[in-house]
């Protein structure tokens, strides 16, 4: 299904009136979008209303990639079950359709797919990953990327909205990780974070980050807008990653501050790892390292009304 367009004029006016998420000048310019509408009956509309076309799910605990437990600790088991993940209609507050993935515990625990993991609880975790990944155009137009969320807030919960490197052919964190969202708990806190670093050796040894944390309303009922905006490197001004909650910039990271270890030359690579597509993934963790050592969680349901990725026309 082609992705939807927003008419022109309506670019302009966000643009310029300071819609929620718009904050930097220039015009903005659809280059994707998922609104998490009906596709029933279109080509790739799977039973849980998903197009197939833009989202694949990841499945099981992780063990296929060898992270068991995803790497983290984390104690759910992903499914494409309808129980677990849906797109519904009429989702009160949303614009139109939302995506909703519940965690659930079911007792007694089982083994996780044909994994040996065992555990209570599923959950489930979606991505682009071959099908639709970015970065920006080029160093004169940097690209933005929103979402509007609606948060659980329910103990051991971890939703998230994020990215990986496509294709993923360096490991973590060396090729680089931008998270748009993640939060947990009942905290009503929103954390941002780009991941990078780590050694040539190991991969995984040495990762940095730079994050930010706001606050926003434990009501949920709330929703909230989410948005990184990531531009390159010109001759004269340094590339910038850029983040927004609910229209308000809460933290700019310039290129200076992040490095990679595999092109670490910053005159001919300054961007480095943040200069390759990154494609997006959805998902809400049950307990796990984030979340905190101590974990009695309880089942909620995290929402996705609709993904925006722009193009900032500033020429």
């Amino acid at each position: 299904m082609a992705p939807a367009r927003l008419p022109a004029a309506l670019v302009v006016a966000l643009s310029l009136f300071g819609i929620p998420g718009i904050r930097a000048q220039g015009t903005l310019s659809l280059r994707w979008s998922e609104e998490f509408g009906s596709c029933t009956g279109l080509p790739g509309c799977d039973a849980n209303g998903l197009d197939t076309n833009k989202w694949s799910y990841d499945l099981y605990d992780g063990s296929q990639y060898g992270l068991t437990q995803w790497g983290n600790g984390e104690l759910q088991c992903y499914t494409n079950l309808n129980t677990n993940i849906r797109v519904a209609s009429g989702v009160t507050g949303a614009d139109g359709g939302a995506l909703i993935i519940n965690n659930l515990q079911s007792k007694p625990a089982k083994p996780c797919g044909p994994t040996s993991f065992v555990t209570a609880w599923t959950s489930a975790r979606i991505h682009t990953r071959g099908k639709a990944s970015f970065v920006p155009r080029d160093a004169a137009t940097p690209l933005r990327i929103e979402a509007r969320v609606q948060l659980p807030l329910k103990k051991g919960t971890w939703p998230a909205f994020w990215m990986l490197p496509e294709p993923p052919t360096i490991q973590w964190c060396t090729a680089g990780e931008i998270d748009i969202m993640e939060a947990k708990n009942t905290d009503g806190i929103i954390q941002q974070t780009i991941h990078f670093g780590g050694t040539l050796a190991q991969s995984w040894v040495d990762c940095r980050q730079e994050t930010v944390t706001t606050g926003v309303s434990t009501s949920t009922s709330a929703w909230h807008v989410v948005a990184v905006e990531w531009s390159l490197s010109t001759a004269t001004v340094p590339g910038q990653i850029k983040y927004y909650v609910n229209g308000v910039l809460v933290k700019t990271i310039g290129a200076a501050t992040w490095y990679s270890v595999v092109y670490p030359d910053k005159t001919t690579s300054p961007d480095a790892p943040f200069d390759k597509p990154f494609h997006l993934l959805i998902n809400m963790a049950v307990c796990g390292n984030y979340v905190g050592s101590t974990c009695s969680p309880a089942q909620g349901a995290y929402k996705v009304d609709w993904i925006r990725v722009y193009d900032r026309i500033t020429a």
